[in-house]
């Protein structure tokens, strides 16, 4: 896809498939969706959704007009593994790296586009978060990509499903991308595959959803491969005080869409540095790195395999 724009369309001029999906009974996806809602936030009332109306608000298409691209670009075919360990890892630079995707049968063989996803695993349920007991709550891939095209919640439910790969429906889909050469040391491959925490997930959601700003757990770095739609990035050195960057009590609560609403306008003009994010729009085909030390960050999902960093942001389609 060229642009977020042109995901969009794809959606609108759907095939079959999704055709089918939307034609189906209203009230069951309603009702599913609305379980999963009330499961993940139980004490949030099906008004409170959509209580800052960010979806009819401008915010996202202001974001995706002014938000600057601070951090580098590099074509893959440009470095060596060496040079980049030297430069990013080392260095503990986040960066953006172009062409490290074009192979992977997702995107030459078009296996992770909506249509092609919903012939496969239409019926397949994927998580979309966890309830107060620490269960996943998961939703059918076809009453989620409905979800997509018609919410106008403030901050949407998202899939973040990192056991993918181990279920007997969606295990295939492991093979439609491969481990980019940069990223192949893993420390954590020493302790076998059944005692490893999780180090890979699926994570696709509608503009808006995404991650508040945090820390990824065990000092791991990461990398987010995107495949459509857009992803916006702000991260922090790891000075940076928690209570700027997290302020208590601010508008919106812990949501994604909502920091960029309240908090990222505030530290913009900042005279401490290290309150000054870098941020970055990635596009489709690009795979943003961030080594651990280069701070926390803040992001947000489309369709992409990954091992995530620490993240703030909403999706833009």
């Amino acid at each position: 896809m060229a642009d977020g724009d042109d995901y969009a369309f794809d959606f609108l001029a759907a095939g079959a498939t999704l055709g089918g999906v939307l034609a189906e009974d209203r009230g069951r996806f309603e009702r599913r969706i609305a379980r999963a809602k009330a499961k993940e936030y139980p004490r949030r009332s099906p008004e409170a959704w959509t209580k800052a109306n960010y979806a009819a608000s401008g915010l996202v298409d202001h974001l995706r007009e002014t938000v600057p691209d601070l951090i580098p670009r590099i074509d893959a075919a440009s470095m060596s593994e060496q040079e980049f360990a030297n430069v990013y890892e080392r260095g503990s630079k986040p960066v953006v790296v172009c062409s490290l995707m074009s192979t992977w049968p997702a995107v030459s063989e078009g296996r992770w586009t909506i249509e092609a996803l919903l012939r496969t695993h239409a019926e397949d349920r994927f998580k979309v978060g966890e309830d107060d007991d620490g269960y996943a709550v998961y939703v059918k891939l076809k009453y989620f990509v409905r979800y997509m095209l018609e919410t106008k919640d403030d901050s949407p439910l998202y899939v973040f499903d990192s056991s993918f790969a181990e279920r007997e429906g969606t295990r295939a889909l492991r093979s439609d991308y491969a481990l980019p050469r940069f990223f192949t040391d893993d420390l954590f491959k020493l302790v076998g595959e059944r005692r490893r925490p999780p180090y890979r997930w699926l994570v696709l959601g509608p503009e808006r959803s995404g991650s508040y700003i945090h820390i990824d757990p065990l000092g791991t770095s990461a990398w987010n491969a995107l495949l459509a739609g857009h992803k916006c990035w702000a991260c922090f050195p790891p000075g940076a005080p928690k209570e700027a960057l997290q302020p208590p009590r601010h508008e919106g609560g812990r949501e994604a869409i909502a920091w960029w609403a309240h908090v990222y306008p505030m530290l913009l003009d900042s005279v401490d540095p290290h309150l000054r994010p870098l941020t970055v729009i990635q596009r489709p085909g690009e795979t943003i790195a961030m080594a651990q030390r280069s701070a926390r960050r803040l992001s947000a999902p489309s369709c992409a395999p990954s091992t995530l960093p620490i993240s703030v942001a909403p999706a833009l389609k």
